[in-house]
C-alpha cells in the first residue's frame, strides 16, 4: 500500500472531467479522467453502492488513454 498512498498524495495526480452519470438511493455511477505521476492517463468508472446516504461499497474500472 505504500505505493498507492504515495501516488494519491502526489501533487502530480490529477482528476479532470469528473461527473456523476447516474444516482439514486442505491447506486451512484461516476466517470473521470485521471493523470498519474508517471504521466499516464486513464478513463475511470466508479460505481458506489449506497445505503442510508453513505457509500458502503466501491468498484472501479479503468481504461488507459494513449
Amino acid at each position: 500500500m505504500p505505493t498507492l498512498t504515495a501516488m494519491m498524495e502526489s501533487d502530480t495526480l490529477s482528476f479532470s472531467n469528473q461527473r456523476c452519470l447516474y444516482e439514486n438511493e442505491e447506486i451512484m455511477v461516476e466517470h473521470s479522467l485521471m493523470t498519474f505521476p508517471d504521466g499516464t492517463s486513464e478513463a475511470v468508472m466508479v460505481v458506489n453502492l449506497l445505503k442510508d446516504g453513505k457509500i458502503i461499497r466501491t468498484e472501479t474500472g479503468a481504461t488507459p488513454i494513449k
